[in-house]
């Protein structure tokens, strides 16, 4: 695996062109604040960078009285932003207060679970609890994963939450590797991993389960990477694979090449020019780029 480089400096400079007068981040040009843009765009600023503070006063003035940060004022049942918020905040001593906040509703949210029924259409096991993206909805992998990725950072590693939802994907594992959304079977049909869905597992389940339970899972995802030609599905593989201690490089400079020539299709995201200076700077993975942004600040 080849060596973590510093981001592109044009990536940088097409994310910090996102930030907004008033604090945080658009999801695009001319948008207004997103919450989950600002914690992306905040998670790939080094903390002392001169847009990190205002978009950490952003997010923390979002949040809600639970502690929860929704994707918006308006629609407070969505809060699956909470986690890359938490991540983001993580090491910013004067936002330490609000990430506790963070990491306190995390540990207490939960998706919908329910003994498992042998005659339901689904046959995954829907009484381990993860996250979900929306209030009273199923467990899902990406914000499951993402919970997880957010709650270890924050010293919650060994948690019983953590263990469950550990538990929750391996049993969304799908038998030929790889993951998607979070369903296995439906009605008998074996249905199909993507990638975004197995990379974000393969990051949070780095370091807490054997490689072999997860070896064709990343066999999926290298082969994938190499077909792929979708910048947030690259910079998910880089980070998932180099958590894995896979090689990156390959999948590296695709990525640079797209984000480079990608005008064809508009604007990208702003969280995804997030992810691909993550992926630029910490292609060992999503949780050694989090280590390295909160050891200095650990005592």
């Amino acid at each position: 695996m080849s060596a973590p480089a510093p981001a592109p400096r044009r990536t940088n400079a097409a994310l910090e062109r996102r930030a907004l007068s008033a604090g945080g981040f658009a999801a695009f040009p001319g948008a207004d604040f997103c919450p989950a843009s600002t914690a992306w765009a905040a998670l790939a600023l080094p903390l002392d960078h001169a847009l990190a503070p205002p978009a950490h006063a952003s997010l923390s003035r979002a949040l809600a009285a639970d502690g929860r940060l929704p994707i918006h004022p308006d629609h407070p049942q969505a809060p699956w932003p909470s986690a890359p918020a938490l991540m983001a905040l993580l090491g910013a001593a004067p936002f330490a207060g609000q990430a506790a906040r963070l990491r306190d509703y995390l540990l207490g949210a939960a998706g919908a679970h329910w003994p498992k029924d042998p005659l339901a259409p689904t046959d995954h096991d829907t009484s381990l609890p993860g996250w979900s993206w929306t209030d009273g909805a199923h467990s899902w992998v990406e914000p499951t994963a993402l919970a997880m990725l957010a709650l270890s950072a924050a010293g919650q590693r060994g948690h019983q939450r953590l263990r469950q939802a550990e538990a929750m994907l391996l049993d969304r594992l799908l038998p030929s590797g790889g993951w998607n959304m979070g369903t296995v079977h439906v009605y008998g049909a074996l249905l199909f991993p993507d990638l975004v869905n197995t990379s974000a597992a393969l990051c949070a389940l780095a370091g807490r389960v054997a490689p072999g339970a997860v070896g064709q899972s990343l066999d999926y995802l290298e082969a994938g990477a190499k077909a792929s030609r979708a910048p947030l599905s690259l910079a998910w593989a880089v980070l998932a694979l180099g958590s894995w201690g896979r090689e990156t490089s390959r999948a590296q400079g695709l990525l640079s090449r797209l984000l480079t020539d990608h005008p064809v299709t508009g604007p990208l995201h702003t969280a995804t020019l997030a992810l691909a200076c993550i992926a630029q700077a910490s292609p060992d993975g999503l949780a050694a780029h989090l280590a390295r942004r909160t050891a200095p600040h650990a005592a």
